[in-house]
């Protein structure tokens, strides 16, 4: 499974105020593993992580939507409703919103 380090909703009106490491951070994404993971599923794993890494790029340079990076999240099979209520955790540790 794929899960994201806190992500932060950034839209094309505040992109600018957040630079580019910042967002890489925010946005980090790891491979949560266990012991009696498979060659092929870690293979599939390290997979999903480039193409999800690819869409954080792509997000934070401009060339695609918040919902487009959503949907490549998806595909990548990371549960948007847990990252959803992360990016609210994280909106409000670093006091986007209260």
């Amino acid at each position: 499974m794929l899960a994201l380090e806190r992500p932060i909703v950034v839209s094309a009106s505040n992109r600018k105020q957040f630079d580019k490491p910042m967002l890489d951070n925010i946005l980090g994404l790891t491979i949560l593993a266990t012991e009696k993971l498979s060659q092929n599923e870690s293979s599939k794993l390290i997979e999903q992580l480039e193409c999800a890494d690819l869409g954080k790029k792509h997000f934070i340079d401009g060339s695609i939507s918040f919902e487009d990076f959503l949907d490549i999240l998806e595909l990548c099979e990371v549960n948007i409703d847990d990252y959803l209520i992360t990016v609210e955790k994280n909106l409000a540790e670093v006091r986007i919103i209260l």
